[in-house]
């Protein structure tokens, strides 16, 4: 199993610190913890990742200084190429698995 833990404001980081910490502990879930990038200055973000014991993120999808409806759309590009590699790695098709096979 995969599951995407995405934060990106400082409510999402306090929420979410003690669920990313119990699943990255879960034998056979893959977690992957995912910073938006929206607070991007040490104040805003590194603060939270330091108080609340958070791991370093898998990915920064590094949105912050942009407008608000470019970060929504940078981000929701950002999720699908990361989501596409996950089911491409994790999820091969029918296809892909016999052409592999063959």
């Amino acid at each position: 199993m995969i599951i995407l833990g995405i934060v990106g404001t400082r409510p999402n980081f306090i929420k979410m610190a003690p669920v990313i910490s119990v699943l990255k502990k879960q034998p056979g879930i893959k977690t992957i913890f995912i910073h938006t990038g929206q607070h991007f200055d040490k104040e805003m973000s590194d603060v939270f990742f330091n108080e609340l014991d958070l791991p370093a993120p898998d990915v920064n999808l590094e949105v912050g200084g942009l407008a608000p409806w470019t970060q929504t759309a940078q981000i929701i590009a950002r999720l699908g190429d990361i989501i596409a590699l996950e089911c491409i790695l994790e999820c091969p098709t029918t296809s892909s698995t016999s052409q592999v096979t063959e």
